[in-house]
């Protein structure tokens, strides 16, 4: 039990390193108090939808791992997968061409109340979702774990609290530390409101590189 708890834990922490999410919490959370009323929401929307993927997979967990065993190495996962890359190739060029847009839309994020948030965060992750490898390798490791099934609850819940900490964490210490924080947040949120475009463009290139690649290389 404890080789796949490190396990989960440790994939879990290296999935919670997500630039989109952990921009977004900084911009929730570098408002002034009286105002900050989404951070809440965003994490909640997170957490709710990592956690049904996260449920869903698990409950079909032997289907899912068949049909992408079965799927790996066929001409269509093949396509797809350059497809995919095409498609994140061409969103890392238009975020680059509108990068002003998406410097308002991070100052936006600020003025969303706790409901638009959690909808913000839901939708976030769902899009995310596909591309949640570590989450396909946890839920992997649990249902082959041979562990009974509350104990593949604990373990998709340990995931997925370890997956928003880093979000939460943002939270608190705003919250906590108020004045002394909001100059911080304030600041570090500059830097992302400078440098969200850029990173967004390259995570985007780097993913639609490898796919394509892949893709390509099982054509071929």
């Amino acid at each position: 039990m404890l080789d796949i708890t490190l396990l989960v834990a440790s994939l879990a922490v290296a999935d919670s390193v997500n630039p989109v999410t952990i921009a977004v919490a900084l911009s929730l959370a570098s408002v002034p108090a009286a105002r900050r009323r989404g951070g809440a929401g965003f994490i909640a929307g997170v957490a709710a939808v990592y956690g049904a993927g996260g449920v869903l997979l698990l409950l079909g967990s032997e289907r899912v791992l068949a049909l992408l065993e079965a799927g790996r190495d066929s001409t269509a996962a093949h396509v797809g997968s350059l497809a995919a890359g095409v498609t994140l190739l061409g969103l890392a060029a238009v975020v680059i061409a509108h990068r002003d847009r998406v410097c308002d839309a991070g100052r936006a994020l600020s003025r969303l109340d706790g409901r638009s948030a959690f909808v913000l965060g839901a939708g976030v992750t769902l899009i995310d979702l596909p591309t949640a490898l570590p989450l396909f390798a946890a839920v992997a490791a649990i249902a082959g774990a041979g562990v009974a099934a509350p104990a593949q609850v604990v373990l998709l819940g340990g995931f997925v609290t370890l997956y928003v900490l880093p979000l939460a964490l943002i939270a608190l210490i705003a919250r906590l530390a108020q004045r002394r924080a909001q100059r911080w947040l304030a600041a570090v949120r500059r830097q992302v409101d400078r440098w969200a475009a850029a990173v967004m463009a390259a995570c985007a290139a780097l993913t639609g590189a490898g796919l394509v690649i892949g893709g390509a290389g099982g054509l071929l």
